[in-house]
């Protein structure tokens, strides 16, 4: 199993990764991390990213 985490806004989110962060009431400029695991197929998940983007990701550790 294969798994990649990125930070991204969600306006450069595509298809179905933009649809699934706008149905969870995320604005455009609002930081996410979009987990994609392939265990054979693609899943995708996003993840809204709370204040600080270092300070949240040293708390997620």
């Amino acid at each position: 199993m294969s798994v990649d985490k990125r930070i991204r806004k969600v306006k450069v989110l595509r298809g179905s990764l933009k649809e699934e962060a706008l149905k969870q009431g995320l604005s455009p400029d609002d930081l996410v991390i979009v987990t994609a695991s392939v265990n054979p197929l693609p899943e995708y998940h996003v993840e809204k990213v709370e204040g600080d983007p270092v300070s949240y990701l040293l708390k997620r550790r």
